[in-house]
């Protein structure tokens, strides 16, 4: 094997028959109308062959996101319940009717528990109707499940915590790491671990579209930092800085040269490994012809930017010799002490819109069925 092979899930496929014949609902939908045509038009479009191609992309929201207006319970005795604890941030039974979720095989949930999408996530109901998209129950960074007398109890050798609970940092860290922050290698760069030699370039096999991060660093594989516009340039060396050939020059040897000191040397070899791969990549970028809109202009929602680069990766993935991917992107802001509602709804809708858009990009790719997303956060919240 050449590394996480079962992240297949092998989902039916939902024919472009039965989504249209669910069209007389779209003037209910509003904003997630055009999600429900794109995926009625596209779903079985994408002719090309896909070749062996897996992809995990984590989807991380910094500072802790609201899980609580989230998924949120629908049924009338637990919704209750939740606008009891809840008080005045909580969403109203009344406002998540068209949010309920049905699933595609009904199952029964402790106490009938029913759940609704907040209402600013229509084209996330859009994809679980459709059975594109899931909750995950009662996941997150226990080591243990435990009772809250158990979470009480001064004997941690038998009732043990995650590290350093509270802490936005630790807690990030141990998301991705199973580790306090300081970790070094994160679960999304050991699977990266498992497929370098599936790839014909290895460096492609963890990236990050959201800067540096820990989740996508493995023992062996090395994090691939990209930007939104692609791979990132060093321009002063393409091309005369200041107009003068001899200070590109210059600059040239001074970042790439090696070094006998091993920290600066590490950085020159971090370099030449830089600037010959952006050429690679920026070159088989050009090539990717993704016509899915992610409805947004660039820098107004910062995930919607980074899952189009991601897009666009997994659009070259031929071109790369790309097999086997781990992606991470990420949205911040999500540590709210005040105006909760207002705050959320901004971001969550942000949320919406990227992750859906994505889903669209992978159906056009032709491989929608070989990409899983997920989201995690820092915890959850205090109900």
């Amino acid at each position: 094997m050449s590394g996480f092979g079962d992240l297949n899930r092998g989902h039916s496929r939902l024919t472009r028959r039965a989504l249209l014949g669910r069209a007389g609902a779209l003037g209910m939908m509003g904003a997630a109308a055009p999600l429900a045509m794109n995926l009625a038009s596209a779903g079985e479009a994408a002719a090309m062959s896909n070749g062996d191609y897996r992809a995990l992309v984590c989807v991380f929201l910094y500072g802790g996101n609201d899980h609580g207006n989230t998924l949120i319970p629908y049924d009338p005795v637990n919704h209750r319940r939740y606008a009891n604890i809840r008080g005045s941030v909580a969403m109203g039974r009344q406002h998540l009717a068209a949010t309920a979720l049905h699933p595609v095989q009904p199952q029964t949930l402790t106490d009938d528990m029913s759940f609704a999408l907040a209402p600013y996530l229509p084209r996330m109901k859009v994809l679980f109707d459709s059975g594109k998209a899931a909750a995950q129950m009662n996941v997150g960074s226990l080591v243990t499940p435990l009772t809250l007398a158990q979470y009480e109890s001064s004997n941690r050798a038998l009732y043990p915590l995650p590290p350093k609970l509270f802490s936005h940092n630790d807690q990030q860290s141990v998301w991705q790491a199973l580790g306090s922050e300081g970790s070094s290698v994160g679960w999304g760069g050991r699977l990266g671990d498992l497929a370098l030699s599936g790839n014909d370039n290895s460096l492609l096999t963890c990236i990050s579209a959201a800067g540096n991060a820990v989740f996508v660093s493995g023992r062996n594989a090395l994090q691939y930092q990209i930007s939104p516009s692609g791979a990132i340039e060093v321009k002063a060396i393409k091309e005369p800085a200041y107009g003068s050939p001899a200070i590109s020059e210059a600059l040239n040897q001074l970042i790439t040269q090696p070094r006998e000191h091993v920290f600066e040397n590490e950085l020159t070899v971090l370099a030449r490994r830089s600037i010959a791969m952006e050429g690679t990549v920026n070159a088989a970028l050009s090539k990717v012809d993704l016509t899915t809109s992610f409805d947004t202009t660039p820098g107004e929602n910062s995930l919607a930017d980074q899952l189009k680069i991601v897009a666009r990766l997994i659009g070259a993935r031929r071109e790369l010799g790309s097999r086997r991917q781990v992606f991470f992107v990420s949205l911040d802001g999500f540590d709210h002490h005040n105006d909760l509602t207002n705050k959320h709804t901004e971001l969550m809708a942000k949320v919406d819109e990227a992750i859906a858009a994505f889903y669209v990009a992978t159906v056009e790719l032709g491989v929608a069925q070989q990409v899983t997303t997920f989201t995690a956060s820092d915890f959850g919240r205090t109900l």
